[in-house]
């Protein structure tokens, strides 16, 4: 038995990591062609297909989900039609732990991917993002796209950030209701409470102006712990950057803190618990993988299980904006889809 067991675990894996480079390479290709627009004389099409290539794999977390539910399910149909399946039931192995080591492929590969991604692909992602925001002009930022800040008597405010650098950044010190310093500068690095500016492209100096092309500039500025409260910043983050920041805001907090807590919390929770929702899909529409193929094909559950998948995803997504919304516990949102799947799929199989 243990024969047939590897054999099912192996064909699980290769399929579904099959499945995941397809759609790696569909999003690919979609993606290169929306950064065609953006295309200049410093960001061409060399530096399109770079970002496109090493931002792709970050961005299969999406896919992985389903990747593994769909390589599953083609595994044990196939199974299923050449009658592996029946030879492990007629050995008294029920259908419950054939689901669940047969599920070992699949989570195999959502926790490689996983370990992956926050050690090598997230990195790699953000510094193609650094990358591009480098080279692309910075005449797109709008002003209800920007960050400001204050501390005492100095103004900062900047487009985008990414890791401890950001970008489209403009530097005021006022006096006397009077603008006596400012820069405008691509970008700045972020260190403590010091930034250093990027190759500043302007600096006015008691009301004269003056070119800095090569110099870099430096400059003390109070800086919060969360330097952009905006949400699209956490995608950028790894894990550990969100736990502190989890850490950071734990306690009584209100306002956008609270929502951007919340928010914290939804992708480092979605994150962790991914090969658990993984493995109650698995084991949910893996039931179905048992019936006679006479009352239907193999094709047909495949078709069902991605539909239901796609369900599941939209539960999950509303049972969490629901915790959030009623300031209740982030994590209960999200494992309660995946709990409600669990004792369904128990009660089916012990029928």
């Amino acid at each position: 038995m243990n024969i047939y067991f590897r054999y099912l675990i192996k064909r699980t894996l290769s399929i579904s990591f099959f499945i995941f480079l397809i759609f790696i390479f569909i999003d690919f290709l979609f993606n290169l062609i929306s950064e065609l627009e953006d295309i200049s004389s410093l960001y061409n099409f060399i530096e399109a297909l770079k970002f496109s290539f090493l931002s792709a794999p970050e961005r299969a977390f999406v896919f992985l989900e389903g990747s593994c539910l769909l390589g599953f399910m083609i595994s044990m149909g196939l199974s299923q039609e050449e009658g592996n399946l029946n030879v492990l039931r007629s050995s008294g192995i029920s259908p419950f732990k054939i689901v669940v080591l047969s599920s070992l492929g699949s989570l195999i590969l959502s926790i490689f991917f996983l370990t992956s991604h926050e050690l090598v692909l997230k990195d790699l992602s953000n510094k193609s993002s650094t990358s591009k925001a480098l080279l692309i002009s910075n005449t797109s930022t709008k002003d209800n796209e920007l960050t400001w800040l204050k501390d005492k008597n100095s103004y900062l405010n900047f487009g985008t950030k990414i890791n401890n650098r950001i970008f489209d950044v403009q530097y005021f010190e006022v006096t006397n209701n009077k603008v006596v310093f400012s820069i405008v500068a691509k970008s700045a690095l972020i260190n403590d409470n010091n930034i250093t500016f990027d190759k500043s492209v302007n600096v006015l100096i008691s009301n004269e102006n003056t070119s800095m092309q090569n110099e870099k500039i430096n400059k003390n500025f109070d800086l919060p712990l969360i330097v952009s409260s905006s949400l699209r910043d956490i995608e950028r983050m790894n894990m550990r950057d969100k736990s502190t920041l989890i850490n950071y805001l734990s306690g009584e907090v209100g306002g956008k803190d609270k929502i951007y807590k919340s928010h914290l919390e939804k992708h480092y929770y979605q994150f962790i618990l991914k090969p658990i929702s993984i493995l109650s899909l698995i084991i949910f529409f893996g039931y179905f993988i048992f019936g006679s193929l006479r009352e239907s094909s193999s094709g047909s559950k495949i078709v069902l299980s991605v539909v239901g998948a796609f369900i599941f995803q939209i539960l999950q997504d509303l049972s969490t904006s629901i915790a959030i919304s009623f300031n209740q516990n982030v994590l209960i949102g999200m494992l309660i889809p995946s709990c409600a799947l669990f004792i369904i799929s128990i009660f089916m199989y012990r029928n």
